[in-house]
């Protein structure tokens, strides 16, 4: 399932992508960091603040304004930025498509 959400969003970040709403949510997707105490680090665990809610914010503007307005603005973004809002896309669509009997 989240494999082909992933190759779906891959495909939108390189090419055009079809108008897809997703519901907005009040909780953030990703949260600030916070000290790194685990062996387990991923490169989400070196996001700064600002880089989080850059990625919160791009989340929320595909509820608002659609897929493709984000996407567009996160290819303004720095790398860390556009990895972690293609990556928060996809667990967040997935879980999206499960809820609504899609998938």
């Amino acid at each position: 399932g989240k494999e082909v959400v992933r190759e779906a969003l891959g495909e939108g970040f390189g090419a055009p992508a079809p108008t897809t709403q997703i519901s907005q949510t009040s909780a953030p997707v990703l949260q600030p960091p916070k000290a790194k105490t685990s062996s387990n680090l991923s490169y989400l665990d070196y996001l700064d603040s600002d880089q989080v809610s850059q990625v919160n914010d791009l989340v929320d503007m595909v509820g608002t304004k659609g897929i493709r307005a984000a996407i567009a603005q996160a290819k303004n973004a720095d790398a860390f930025v556009l990895d972690a809002f293609h990556d928060a896309l996809v667990d967040k669509l997935h879980t999206e498509l499960k809820e609504r009997g899609i998938i």
